[in-house]
């Protein structure tokens, strides 16, 4: 099991986490540090899902315009999407081969990304999405 913190690449200090079970971008507050931390599950061939440290039954997932952190569901119709939704290719960072980029298996093309301190996914072409794209992994606090 890794469980890491992500900082993103052009906001130092601040990192990927859950707040009232959506995704955001925000800096980091020790009283609310395990909101932080996520365990990147290896599927192996590069695909990963991001589960929540402190929710272990919860994982980062694609829903329209922004990310949320639900549990699988029960229905076999429903568990099949989320299971591609919450599928990531883990590459090198778009913006830095030191970091890390999460492309969504689900949306061929479209990248794991914070904007305005939420999570969602943007195309790679995107402006701006290259650096909004890429995070460092980083030891939990």
């Amino acid at each position: 099991m890794t469980v890491a913190m992500l900082e993103a690449k052009n906001r130092p200090g601040f990192f990927v986490r859950h707040q009232n079970f959506e995704g955001g971008l925000d800096a980091f507050e020790s009283a609310r540090g395990e909101d932080f931390h996520f365990e990147i599950v290896d599927l192996g061939r590069h695909l990963v899902r991001l589960r929540s440290a402190n929710f272990p039954r919860r994982f980062l997932r694609p829903d329209d315009t922004r990310v949320v952190l639900e549990e699988r569901p029960a229905r076999t119709e429903d568990a099949e999407l989320f299971d591609q939704e919450s599928l990531f290719e883990l590459e090198l960072g778009l913006d830095s081969n030191d970091g890390l980029s999460f492309r969504s298996v689900h949306r061929d093309g479209h990248y794991l990304r914070h904007l305005d301190g939420r999570l969602c996914l943007g195309a790679a072409d995107g402006p701006g999405v290259p650096p909004h794209a890429t995070f460092f992994k980083r030891a939990p606090r």
